[in-house]
């Protein structure tokens, strides 16, 4: 076991959970160990988060369980410095199984001091507006619905109470941090954990729909009759 500390970012989505990750994968600052085991592309560990789930598929691709968890082993290992690992699956685990935060703590914590898990804070109705940009108006998953539907929908998923009333009820340690402001986020987050940056210039991506917008659409959309003439 190491004299260091392992960070587990929770998420959830729509969070700058791309921006975070993005940055961490290019320039994670000296002392700080952004994992590669488990990542999927270029971004979070989201097959790491899977495979200690025991779940083998994520989005149609299959996850090696066995080989993952042993590979991230055998990376921690090697660790002289904090890690961190980063996945909204994280989140969406945890929000289906109440022992999930602490068999990750017992597993992925094992080689280090302590274990610390962050979450996000950003408003419900910001989250779903970013939510509802990347899953209707740019057609990414083919869904056909008005702002209205989306919300009566989905809108209990936003809420990021529940997953703080499930750590405090395992008693498991957290931080959490604020979104916005969303431009100096990714600096604010790494100060906030020890690890502040020299010099930050990021382009932004995956950028957000504002809620502001969102609600703007749903006011429209009431001087409409015909579905085909609402916005999307």
């Amino acid at each position: 076991m190491t004299d260091h500390t392992l960070y587990i970012h929770i998420g959830p989505t729509n969070t700058g959970t791309t921006a975070l990750q993005t940055f961490l994968d290019k320039a994670a600052p000296t002392g700080l160990r952004f994992a590669t085991t488990g990542q999927w592309g270029k971004s979070g560990q989201h097959y790491l988060a899977m495979a200690l789930a025991g779940h083998q598929m994520f989005l149609g691709r299959s996850v090696p369980t066995d080989e993952t968890i042993a590979q991230f082993d055998a990376e921690m290992r090697e660790a002289r410095t904090d890690v961190i690992v980063s996945s909204e699956a994280f989140g969406a685990l945890i929000f289906q199984d109440k022992a999930y935060p602490a068999q990750l703590k017992a597993h992925l914590g094992d080689h280090f001091s302590s274990v610390l898990f962050i979450f996000t804070l950003r408003h419900p109705m910001a989250r779903a507006a970013s939510f509802y940009k990347h899953l209707v108006c740019t057609a990414v998953h083919g869904l056909d619905l008005s702002p209205r539907q989306f919300l009566e929908r989905d809108h209990l998923s936003f809420m990021l109470d529940p997953y703080l009333r499930l750590m405090d009820e395992a008693q498991i340690a957290y931080q959490t941090i604020h979104y916005e402001p969303s431009k100096s986020f990714v600096p604010r987050f790494l100060s906030s954990i020890g690890h502040p940056l020299d010099d930050y210039q990021m382009e932004m991506e995956n950028v957000s729909q504002s809620d502001t917008v969102l609600a703007a659409m749903l006011c429209v959309n009431r001087l409409f009759d015909k579905q085909n003439t609402r916005f999307k």
